[in-house]
């Protein structure tokens, strides 16, 4: 008998793990979507309606 610990752990991958790359992965999507919609409404706009949604796009990223 194997005193080995991980010789008895299960040979399939934590679904921790895997919640976690799925999370990182839709997060960075979202913060590319507001990106983008942040720079085409920003381009839109000029003077401080540009300002005004640059911090919008700053929170909403956040």
């Amino acid at each position: 008998m194997s005193d080995d610990p991980a010789a008895n752990a299960p040979s399939r991958r934590s679904p921790v793990g895997t919640l976690l790359l799925s999370r990182v992965l839709i997060t960075w999507a979202e913060l590319t979507v507001v990106g983008f919609g942040g720079a085409v409404a920003g381009g839109a706009a000029s003077g401080p309606p540009q300002l005004v949604v640059y911090f919008a796009t700053v929170l909403a990223a956040v």
